[in-house]
C-alpha cells in the first residue's frame, strides 16, 4: 500500500490489500487471525515522523521477535546472540528478570511452571553512555504471567470503601498531608493512600507494577500478560510505563489491573507501536481505571515532535473507564482498534496538547457512549469507517496527521471480532 498523507475533505480511504498469514510454528501462544501478520509495523519501524524508508529492522529487538528464530540463534554461537530462557521456578527475585535483561539479547519467559511475580517494579535503563539495555526482546511463551505480589484484596477494598474514596473529589487542592509528611494533592488519593498508610504503615505498595523502561532503544515486549493489584487512585506506578526510550514494540501483551496506568508512555518517548493488546480490569479496581496516558502534561514542551504511536488491532474492555488513550504533543495512529468498555466514565480516544491524530477502522460496542473528545489538538482526521453502535455526533476533521508508513486496513466489522 502506498503511503498518504491525511488531510480534511476529503477523506481518503485505503484499498484493502491481499494479506498472506504467516505461521510462528513454535510460537503457538499467539491466537491469532488470518489478519496478523506477526511482524513489525507502525510507527516503530521508523527513524522520524517523516522517515521515508520504514524497515522492521529498525525494531529487531535483540536480534529475532520470535520463539523459533530465538531458539534457532541460541543453537548456533556463531550469531554471538545471547538468549536466555527462564522459568518462575528459577526466578526467586525480581533482579533475576532485571540482569537477564541486561546481560541477554533475548530474554524468554516460560509460563509452563507458574507466574513471574514481581514485588517490585523492575526499571530498564541505560545509564549515562551505557548501551545495557538498547536492543532487547522480551518474549513470553506457554502463557507467561507477570504478576505483582501485592494485590487489592477484598479487606483493602473495604478499607477504600469506609473512607469513602469513590466519591471524593479528584480535584487538585482537596488533598491533605499523610502521617508520613507527604502532601497530596487530591482528596481522592489523599483518602487512599491515608486508608492504606494507617493498615500498612507504609507505602511501599505503590510500587506494585511490572517493568519501567528508560532511555532504551530498539526494545520488543510480546505474548506477556501483565497482572496488577487493581486500580486504586494512589499515585502508584503502571504495569508497564516508557520513558525516553525509542522505537519500542508492544505486541500481543495483556494489561489487567495496572494500579495506576496500565500501558503508559512519556517523556519524549518516540516511535512506538503497541499493537494486538488487550486492556482491561476486573473486580479488584475500584476506581482510576485510566488504561493508557500518553505524555504527562501540558507543561512538558520537550515532548513537542515526540510521541510518535501506533495503536493497531488493539482492545479496551471491562471496566476501562478513560484514557484509550489521553494524548499529547504526538502524533497518533489509531488503526482498527475495538473498545467494548461499557460504561466507560469519559471518552475513550482524548486527543489534548498539540496533538495529531489519525482515527481509522476503529469499532464502539454497544454501551460506549463516550466516544472522542478533544481539546487543544492541532489535528483529528475521523475517516467515515469509524462504527459506533451508539448514537454519535461524529468530530468534525480538522488539520493532517502525515504517517509514514504502509499498513493493511481491515474492514471495520471484522476488526470487532478478532
Amino acid at each position: 500500500m502506498k503511503v498518504v498523507s491525511y488531510k480534511i475533505l476529503p477523506v481518503f480511504l485505503l484499498a484493502i490489500a491481499t494479506i498472506v498469514p504467516i505461521s510462528l510454528k513454535a510460537q503457538s501462544d499467539f491466537a491469532h487471525s488470518e489478519y496478523d501478520q506477526l511482524q513489525a509495523f507502525g510507527f516503530a519501524t521508523c527513524d522520524s515522523r517523516t522517515d521515508s524508508n520504514p524497515s522492521i529492522e529498525k525494531v529487531m529487538g535483540g536480534g529475532a521477535y520470535t520463539y523459533e528464530d530465538a531458539m534457532a540463534l541460541l543453537n548456533d554461537p556463531a550469531s554471538g546472540k545471547k538468549v536466555k530462557v527462564l522459568t518462575a521456578d528459577n526466578v526467586h527475585k525480581d533482579d533475576v528478570i532485571k540482569n537477564a535483561i541486561k546481560d541477554n539479547d533475548i530474554v524468554i519467559l516460560d509460563g509452563s511452571k507458574g507466574d513471574f511475580v514481581i514485588k517490585k517494579y523492575i526499571t530498564i535503563q541505560n545509564q549515562g553512555s551505557g548501551t545495557g539495555c538498547n536492543n532487547k526482546t522480551i518474549l513470553g511463551i506457554n502463557n507467561a504471567r507477570l504478576v505483582t505480589e501485592w494485590y487489592v484484596t477484598p479487606d483493602v477494598l473495604a478499607i477504600l470503601k469506609e473512607a469513602d474514596v469513590e466519591s471524593a473529589s479528584t480535584n487538585k487542592g482537596t488533598g491533605g498531608t499523610l502521617p508520613n509528611g507527604v502532601a497530596v494533592d487530591e482528596e481522592a488519593e489523599y483518602l487512599t493512600r491515608k486508608a492504606l498508610y494507617e493498615k500498612y504503615g507504609n507505602e511501599n505498595y505503590r510500587e506494585a507494577g511490572i517493568f519501567c523502561v528508560k532511555r532504551c532503544k530498539n526494545i520488543i515486549f510480546r505474548n506477556l500478560s501483565f497482572v496488577g493489584p487493581g486500580s486504586i487512585d494512589c499515585g502508584g506506578y503502571d504495569l508497564l510505563s516508557v520513558q525516553y526510550s525509542s522505537n519500542v514494540w508492544v505486541d500481543h501483551c495483556e494489561f489487567i489491573d495496572g494500579i495506576d496506568g496500565n500501558f503508559d508512555i512519556s517523556n519524549e518517548s518516540d516511535m512506538i507501536t503497541a499493537s494486538w493488546n488487550d486492556f482491561s480490569y476486573t473486580d479488584r479496581s475500584l476506581m482510576h481505571q485510566n488504561t493508557n496516558l500518553v505524555g504527562s502534561s501540558d507543561s512538558k514542551v520537550e515532548d513537542d515532535d515526540k510521541l510518535s504511536i501506533t495503536f493497531a488491532f488493539n482492545s479496551w474492555g471491562a471496566k476501562c473507564r478513560a484514557r484509550m488513550p489521553m494524548a499529547r504533543y504526538g502524533r497518533f495512529h489509531m488503526l482498527n482498534n475495538y473498545f467494548h468498555c461499557a460504561g466507560n466514565s469519559t471518552a475513550c480516544i482524548n486527543p489534548r496538547k498539540n496533538s495529531e491524530f489519525l482515527i481509522e477502522g476503529n469499532y464502539f460496542e454497544k454501551g460506549v457512549k463516550k466516544i472522542f473528545t478533544q481539546q487543544d489538538a492541532t489535528s483529528v482526521i475521523w475517516t467515515d469507517d469509524n462504527v459506533t453502535v451508539e448514537a454519535f455526533s461524529k468530530p468534525i476533521s480538522f488539520g493532517e496527521c502525515y504517517i509514514p508508513y504502509s499498513y493493511t486496513k481491515i474492514p471495520t466489522e471484522i476488526a470487532r471480532m478478532m
